[in-house]
């Protein structure tokens, strides 16, 4: 989880953009409003995946700054681990990014009503709930600054997410629409793509993100095999380094979030009517899984996301280290 320390003066603001040509790539009011809230107020948005349009302005489901879930449906066997048909993807973001970042329960919920009665719902309005309860749950096992930070919150869910049974305790194996899995896909195996279209990281695991989070906060050097950092990149030579230690066949799941920088074109910190945003981009910041002799795992080197992810196992017993690094220390 990375900040960016930026405060923007007179001369850049005049450079921001404000327009709002492709609402698929960030440029919608709905979603520049998003983005710049999370930086703001420091809010996590959960976004449900599969909504139409909004007076004309698409759902921000290509945001930056929170999170799009979509929906998962059960197996033969009762999990939810497939991916559900009836996911939208016609807003998707455009290009190479993806916008889905986990997916969880959306079809054939069963929802109370007065009395004995009950309902059987479908929909990602009802998959993103759950994700907003493991928010809570996080929020509620917070004491400390850095621990209610929205970037530490994404990270946490997203690096927690179910890919396949059994590993790394996780509880499931999300199966995507053609039946394949993680392995193999887009996401497994080009560095330049952090996410799948379909599952984002994988489906929600709120135990799973609740170990994580409560494993607490490491600065850079060596560190345990679980824990997070909430840091900064004050200089693009100067990496930030996580070393550890792990088993032959051992695998590592990191994930590297930051936020897309929105402003308003104002004095005034909070929205006034006739505000207009402004888009500063994001830096590139990449992550790289090495080994003790430099050899590179795997990597995450999207230029499209503020989200990198890598999921990976190390081919010997051994020490790894995680590299967060930028080739620039400004805002575009």
């Amino acid at each position: 989880m990375m900040r960016q320390s930026v405060t923007p003066s007179s001369e850049n603001v005049t450079g921001g953009r404000a327009q709002y040509t492709n609402p698929n790539n960030g440029e919608s009011l709905l979603t520049m409003a998003i983005d710049w809230s999370a930086n703001r107020h420091n809010v996590l948005h959960l976004v449900a995946g599969n909504q139409g349009d909004i007076a004309d302005i698409p759902a921000p489901k290509d945001n930056y700054n929170g999170m799009t879930i979509g929906r998962s449906a059960k197996a033969s066997n009762g999990v939810y681990r497939r991916v559900s048909p009836n996911n939208n993807y016609d807003e998707d973001a455009f290009g190479i990014r993806t916008s889905i970042s986990l997916i969880a329960p959306g079809d054939a919920i069963e929802l109370a009503r007065t009395g004995d009665a009950h309902n059987i719902a479908n929909g990602s309005s009802y998959a993103t709930p759950h994700v907003t309860g493991t928010v809570a749950l996080l929020q509620q096992n917070a004491s400390t600054t850095h621990q209610r930070r929205h970037e530490v919150m994404k990270a946490v869910l997203m690096n927690s997410a179910d890919k396949i049974k059994g590993i790394m305790g996780m509880e499931r194996t999300v199966v995507k629409l053609g039946g394949g899995t993680w392995f193999g896909s887009t996401a497994d195996t080009n560095s330049a793509v952090p996410l799948d279209m379909e599952m984002g990281t994988g489906h929600l695991n709120a135990s799973r993100a609740l170990q994580q989070f409560n494993a607490d906060e490491f600065d850079p050097g060596s560190v345990p095999p679980i824990g997070w950092d909430y840091n900064t990149l004050d200089d693009p030579f100067i990496p930030n380094n996580y070393s550890f230690t792990l088993g032959a066949g051992d695998f590592v799941s990191a994930t590297l979030v930051w936020d897309r920088q929105v402003f308003l074109d104002s004095a005034f910190p909070d929205y006034q009517p006739g505000n207009q945003f402004l888009d500063f981009g994001f830096a590139d910041l990449n992550l790289t899984l090495r080994s003790s002799g430099g050899t590179v795992i795997k990597e995450s080197t999207s230029t499209e996301s503020n989200v990198e992810h890598i999921f990976s196992a190390v081919p010997f017993a051994g020490t790894y280290t995680l590299e967060v690094e930028t080739f620039e220390n400004t805002i575009p």
